[in-house]
């Protein structure tokens, strides 16, 4: 019987990652695309915006431009800190809420960024989303 190695024990301070995404144009949905930003605090006290902007030339929605910031950051803490504990901060209480299961994710696009989000969420020791002030967002993001 093969011997599974042991995952490394966790961190006991967490990985902190404040996310943001919007769109590009003045319409929702807009055809212009979306940005997202990932800001990331660690342990040791480092911190750095590590995604600064990506754009989409889909008819993309704000709340989808929050997902995507969300998956973007579990993505870079998935190839990064796999074993540690996750804390995101975001501004957008819908999301926040439809990530913990309190509200439901009614738009397909939305469910499938959802899904994705939520199997990437088990694969840490822990892993929290909360709502954070719109002024928080601006102190660490810049905008």
């Amino acid at each position: 019987m093969p011997i599974v190695p042991a995952r490394p024990a966790a961190h006991k301070r967490p990985v902190y990652f404040w996310v943001d995404g919007g769109m590009l144009g003045p319409r929702n949905p807009s055809p212009e695309g979306v940005f997202w930003s990932v800001y990331r605090h660690l342990p040791s006290g480092a911190e750095r915006i590590v995604i600064a902007r990506e754009q989409s030339k889909d008819y993309t929605t704000n709340n989808e431009a929050e997902w995507l910031a969300v998956r973007a950051a579990l993505r870079f803490a998935f190839k990064y800190h796999v074993n540690m504990k996750i804390h995101i901060f975001s501004d957008s209480e819908v999301i926040v809420n439809q990530f913990a299961g309190r509200y439901q994710c009614k738009q397909p696009r939305l469910q499938v960024l959802a899904r994705e989000c939520w199997a990437l969420q088990r694969e840490f020791p822990e892993c929290v989303l909360s709502w954070c002030p719109r002024r928080e967002m601006v102190r660490r993001l810049g905008h």
